[in-house]
């Protein structure tokens, strides 16, 4: 009897909300971050399997976020949602930028996540981290941090900086000429060549490097990549004589498959795609609006077959919510100290803590589990269930950039945004946290509201990210152990 009534109070406690006393939060403090349904559309895809997908991008120029104004193109978080697609299907993905992607000095980038420029180029630096970008190029915007900052910085995101025809007075590199990028047999090569325009030019003199003739260095890096296996070569060209330097490059370079440009105009939009003889030359526009993407299939002796395409990061693609949620954090750690402080001095005076609402629109695996009786025994037995217990073992169960994976719901649209009922109610990637949040499934009578039986794969690589993966999630590999009997093994309806 106690049972039953434990199960009933905790499906209306998921239709009618719940009555907390804890510290008030702003108006504005919820919802944070959406976390779009699965069955959201996203771009669509080049049909069929291939090889290797190259995405490519330049002049990012700090914007990290989807502005708010009529077109609304742009954002790291849709970037990073057509990566993970294409993630899993194909065998090998590499992401390359040409330069100019951190924000300088008295940039104003509107709905940034603050004004402070370290704290917008951390944003930049944990979602290049997060997506999974392979190899960069420095253009001014980097240089001017200066070599030992900015080597410093481009590690900890685990970022590969080449420049082959950058060095210093003593005639040393300071970067790497390229770099070899392996992935499931696949070896890409990249290079990097940064020419600057006349009025930067005296950057170079002040970081104490020089520039070497960028078409000779380039030859000795293509011939190296090739010796070293590299079955598709990649140039970074952040020079400022645009597509003009670019065809004088290629014309001199005859065994370069992509040259990415970086250094672009004012003019966001991208370029139509420049071939000369095998090689081409590709511009995806400036303030990450779009994402360029080059897939390749068939390798022989002859090179790969390659398609090339731009897409347009719109409002119609969903966010994922590993990068997303890295510009929630930071802030809302802040908010928490405010009312943390607010709290304590309310203690003080002898006041009585506000009760606060909170409106949820997830109802709890005890919700889903009143009708789903099999799924939920089944989903007990996986890693999933057990989420929560990874972070209480190295201490991290109280730590908000961790439980918005690691918990159901957490700073999401109609989710709590208080730790310890993410904790105590929401622990764990429970049910809604694949299907969707599902208080409107659970009200109504008719159950395809609010919640999906289909999860596309995005769904997963929004928490299993390079960075925190040990590595990228083998979707194929990993479905089957969190599906079993009666929760969606071969045979159940």
């Amino acid at each position: 009897m106690r049972a039953w009534f434990r199960a009933v109070s905790i499906l209306l406690v998921s239709i009618i909300g719940c009555r907390r006393s804890e510290v008030s939060p702003s108006p504005d403090a919820t919802p944070v971050v959406e976390m779009h349904p699965p069955s959201v559309a996203a771009q669509p895809a080049v049909e069929g399997p291939r090889d290797l997908s190259i995405f490519y991008g330049s002049d990012l120029r700090g914007h990290a976020l989807a502005p708010s104004d009529a077109k609304g193109l742009g954002g790291l978080a849709r970037r990073a949602t057509l990566i993970d697609e294409a993630r899993s299907l194909a065998a090998s993905i590499v992401v390359v930028d040409a330069g100019d992607f951190l924000p300088a000095d008295g940039d104003e980038i509107e709905g940034d996540a603050g004004n402070g420029l370290e704290q917008r180029r951390r944003l930049v630096l944990a979602s290049y981290k997060r997506i999974g970008v392979s190899v960069v190029t420095p253009g001014e915007r980097e240089l001017a941090i200066g070599i030992a900052p900015l080597a410093a910085l481009l590690r900890s995101a685990n970022l590969r900086v080449v420049a082959t025809n950058l060095v210093t007075k003593q005639g040393e590199p300071p970067f790497d000429k390229d770099a070899l990028v392996e992935n499931d047999g696949l070896a890409v090569g990249v290079f990097g060549i940064v020419e600057l325009p006349p009025e930067a030019r005296g950057l170079l003199d002040r970081m104490g490097l020089a520039s070497g003739d960028s078409v000779e260095t380039a030859k000795a890096s293509v011939q190296s990549l090739r010796q070293r296996g590299a079955r598709t070569i990649v140039g970074l060209l952040h020079v400022s004589e645009g597509v003009t330097r670019a065809t004088e490059i290629a014309r001199a370079l005859d065994d370069v498959d992509v040259l990415v440009l970086g250094h672009g105009s004012d003019d966001p939009a991208p370029r139509p795609t420049v071939m000369v003889g095998r090689t081409r030359i590709v511009y995806a526009g400036a303030n990450g609006t779009h994402l360029g993407r080059i897939d390749a299939r068939s390798f022989d002796a002859g090179g790969p077959t390659l398609e090339d395409r731009t897409l347009a990061l719109t409002k119609s693609v969903p966010e994922q919510p590993g990068v997303g949620f890295l510009a929630v954090i930071e802030p809302e750690l802040a908010k928490m100290a405010t009312e943390k402080a607010a709290a304590a001095e309310r203690r003080k005076k002898g006041q009585k803590e506000p009760e606060v609402y909170e409106n949820w629109g997830y109802g709890s695996n005890g919700a889903c589990g009143l009708c789903h009786t099999s799924e939920l025994a089944q989903w007990k037995t996986t890693e999933h269930a057990h989420a929560l217990d990874t972070l209480k073992k190295s201490g991290h169960d109280r730590d908000p950039a961790c439980l918005v994976c690691h918990t159901t719901g957490y700073l999401q649209r109609g989710g709590t945004r208080y730790v310890e009922t993410a904790v105590k109610q929401f622990s764990d990637v429970g049910c809604e946290s694949c299907h969707g949040a599902s208080v409107l499934h659970v009200r109504s009578i008719d159950k395809k509201k609010g919640t999906s039986r289909h999860v596309e794969p995005r769904v997963c690589f929004g928490c299993h990210t390079p960075d925190q993966n040990l590595g990228t999630l083998d979707y194929a590999t990993a479905l089957p152990s969190i599906l079993g009997p009666g929760h969606g093994a071969a045979g159940d309806r």
